[in-house]
């Protein structure tokens, strides 16, 4: 059915007076007419010759690109917001960024491979230890007393958790924070200056040989 076909057969309906819905001589809610069948079709064909905003519509076989209207661009890219670290992580990970260099060994045996990827060398790094309290005091009559044993037992612990990463790095500047963790355990974090991935797993290894350590990260 060829376009103007088509209108005619929307004029002869429109003329036959009843046939259709919508008469031109019906109103809106506001009181005014709805616009003839023949205004309505003669502004489609206008639009689509001219255009929706009187511009001319560029063909498309010529290779050029219609016109855009800026109103009509999607505020999506002012609204954009950066990656996070882990999504970053993780779409390195798939395109081989973390992989080992070839011909060297990457199975369960080995440490490090993925520290050495993440991180340049020498740096600063948090280690992170919960431990159970060295000693727990047996007198329960004296708070004060109590309390004093237990600040005690929570300093030998971060002493020997601060003295184990010193040993290995020979850091001096190293900052250790106590966080309670109820009344048998502390959690100790230390930050100090490595070296490489193997003097971290170095340092992780003699922690979690420490009896009193349950966790380690």
């Amino acid at each position: 059915m060829s376009f103007r076909f088509f209108l005619s057969l929307l004029l002869i309906l429109h003329k036959s007076d009843g046939f259709l819905l919508l008469p031109s001589t019906t109103t809106t809610n506001a009181g005014n007419k709805w616009p003839s069948y023949s205004t309505t079709i003669r502004n489609i064909a206008q639009s689509v010759t001219n255009g929706a905003d009187g511009e001319d519509i560029v063909d498309l076989d010529d290779g050029n690109e219609d016109p855009i209207n800026p109103s009509k661009i999607s505020s999506s890219s002012s609204e954009y917001q950066e990656p996070t670290d882990r999504f970053k992580y993780k779409v390195h990970a798939l395109m081989g960024t973390y992989d080992p260099a070839e011909g060297e060994v990457d199975d369960e045996g080995q440490d490090g491979n993925i520290l050495k990827a993440m991180l340049t060398f020498p740096t600063q790094y948090v280690f992170h230890v919960v431990g159970r309290k060295i000693q727990l005091s047996t007198n329960d009559d004296d708070e004060d007393d109590n309390n004093n044993n237990n600040n005690d037992d929570d300093d030998d612990y971060a002493s020997s958790v601060r003295k184990i990463i010193y040993e290995t790095t020979g850091d001096d500047n190293i900052v250790c924070e106590i966080i309670p963790r109820g009344k048998k355990f502390i959690k100790v974090q230390c930050e100090a200056k490595v070296e490489s991935a193997t003097m971290i797993n170095t340092i992780y290894d003699a922690l979690g040989q420490m009896e009193s350590t349950v966790m380690k990260f």
